[in-house]
């Protein structure tokens, strides 16, 4: 087995944690890896803007999708299912959320909310942070392009 079938399998049936919690709430009330992130403050080197990353909260995600035994939706289903969705879905099911856990959310992302207009600003944020890093990186892809198709010179 692969490290990442191991870890895998110490994750299946776990309890979610707090924060794992507060991500599916946050993904039931439609907001998107970027928004999610904005709401959980991070520090260190890989926080660029002081928050989780896209990333990080697909890895998060994913450990969702496996404690809760939905990880392989996604390979064996023909494509129909979607796992956000679906881990939503199994939280209701389970108890692990509520309805009234879904209203307290949705209060705090009413138009013109104090909360939302800090979250619409980070996400802001956050996505020109991104459009930076994409100038940088076509910048780049284009002077190798140009050095790969400069002829090399004879000795």
């Amino acid at each position: 087995p692969t490290i990442r079938d191991l870890h895998d399998l110490a994750l299946e049936g776990e309890a979610l944690s707090s924060d794992e919690i507060e991500t599916i709430l946050y993904v039931g009330t439609g907001l998107t890896d970027d928004a999610v992130g904005a709401k959980f403050p991070s520090e260190g080197k890989r926080s660029k803007h002081g928050v989780l990353s896209d990333r990080a909260i697909q890895a998060r995600l994913r450990n969702v999708y496996i404690k809760l035994g939905i990880k392989d939706y996604d390979q064996n289903d023909g494509g129909i299912f979607n796992e956000r969705c679906r881990a939503v879905w199994a939280c209701l099911r389970k108890g692990i959320i509520t309805l009234d856990d879904f209203a307290l959310k949705e209060r705090d992302l009413e138009p013109g909310s104090a909360s939302r207009s800090a979250l619409e600003n980070k996400v802001e944020e956050i996505k020109s942070g991104k459009d930076e890093y994409d100038n940088v990186s076509a910048e780049w892809k284009a002077q190798t392009d140009k050095f790969k198709a400069t002829p090399a010179k004879a000795q």
